[in-house]
This record gives C-alpha cells, structure tokens and sequence, in this order.
C-alpha cells in the first residue's frame, strides 16, 4: 500500500517471458515445489500500471548480481545435486533476470502538481 504521490522499488528476480516461465521448475525446485512463483516481468509491470500506478520503470540489473550470487553460493553448503547454482545459468540462457521496479502512485501529490501548472 502507498499513500497518495508515494514511490515504489522493488528489487527481485522475474521469469523474462512467459515461455521462460514455463521452463523454470524443470531447472529450480523452488519453482516446481510451489515455494516460488515464475512471474513474468512484463506481466507485473502491467499489473502495477492496471492497479494505478503511474511512472512504472523496470531496469534488469542481473549483470550486477548473478555472477556475485554465484561465487556466494560457491563458498557455502549448497544441496547435493547443486540446484541453487542454477539461477546463474537461467539468467545465462535468457530465461530469468534480477530487476529494479519503480513506480510512483497517484493521488494528492499528482492532483496538486497539475492544479499548479492550470490544470484542472
């Protein structure tokens, strides 16, 4: 929930298409168990615009972050058959991406501003 004129970032990893969705819990349990769900980065930015938010951005920042998260994963215990070290390689194969969102919600703020510049 945001108050009137309140800004919004999210950062998180989201499948790049919907054909990429689909193919997720064949490579990382947590997909196929139901602990996540493959959301599909353009349909979220949708999501967010259709519930009223205004200014939506998405950037794709994994270039920054799964190579990092890898060598992390590579100095601790990891499951036996090493599933956790497959996010690097769904991200190297075009199938998921880290993103920052932003948004900005409607309301008092934006109502104000056009009032300001002669707007209704």
């Amino acid at each position: 929930m945001l108050r009137p004129g309140g800004r919004l970032a999210l950062t998180t990893f989201f499948a790049r298409t919907r054909a990429a969705a689909r193919e997720l819990p064949g490579l990382l349990p947590p997909y196929a168990d139901g602990l996540d769900v493959p959301y599909v980065v353009d349909e979220v930015v949708a999501a967010l615009a259709a519930a009223g938010l205004r200014e939506v951005r998405v950037r794709a920042v994994g270039a920054g972050v799964w190579e990092p998260y890898d060598r992390y994963l590579a100095q601790q215990h990891e499951p036996r058959d090493g599933w956790a070290r497959r996010y690097l390689t769904s991200y190297r194969a075009g199938l998921l991406d880290y993103y920052l969102l932003t948004a900005a919600a409607g309301g008092a703020a934006g109502r104000r501003r056009g009032q300001e510049e002669g707007g209704a």
